[in-house]
């Protein structure tokens, strides 16, 4: 991309930080969860098969990165959403 821009790749990823207040790796990672989040909230899949869907090859990483985010492990953050959509369907 820098080379189509004629900008280096250090300018590219100052001028990223600069306009979005992240680093490029850090803003993938969000987008990343958020994606996961949607996965966990409206699909059965597997917690393992949804972070590598997500593109995290690990799901210790994935794991570790969602609970810095969200306050929750994976599980946990499924299961609150479960308890939700029950007491919507209550209601």
């Amino acid at each position: 991309m820098p080379k189509h821009a004629g900008i280096s790749i250090s300018r590219a990823v100052n001028l990223f930080k600069t306009n979005f207040g992240q680093s490029i790796m850090s803003y993938a990672i969000e987008v990343r969860l958020a994606v996961a989040c949607e996965r966990i909230r409206f699909s059965e899949m597997s917690l393992d098969y949804v972070a590598k869907s997500c593109g995290f090859n690990s799901y210790t990483y994935f794991h570790r990165q969602f609970r810095m985010h969200f306050g929750l492990s994976p599980r946990q953050y499924r299961e609150e959403q479960q308890k939700r959509s029950k007491l919507r369907m209550e209601q």
